[in-house]
């Protein structure tokens, strides 16, 4: 598989990476999305979009998603 396009967002203390693969639109439902929760700048916890790691997501809605264990 080729290198997949990442994109990132932080909102307050979290982290939003979205991955697809080259060339998908930030508005297509190509994306697999997760969200790190970071406390004093460590990595604590890492949550799937919808509880999934299937690249049908929407990385413009990031924030949107339900953040759950896979």
């Amino acid at each position: 598989m080729a290198k997949l396009q990442t994109e990132y967002a932080y909102v307050g203390n979290d982290m939003y990476v979205g991955e697809a693969r080259p060339g998908s639109s930030p508005g297509s439902a190509k994306w697999r999305i997760y969200k790190i929760f970071l406390y004093a700048t460590n990595p604590s916890r890492e949550r799937w979009a919808n509880g999934n790691a299937r690249f049908n997501k929407v990385w413009m809605n990031y924030a949107s998603y339900t953040y759950e264990n896979l």
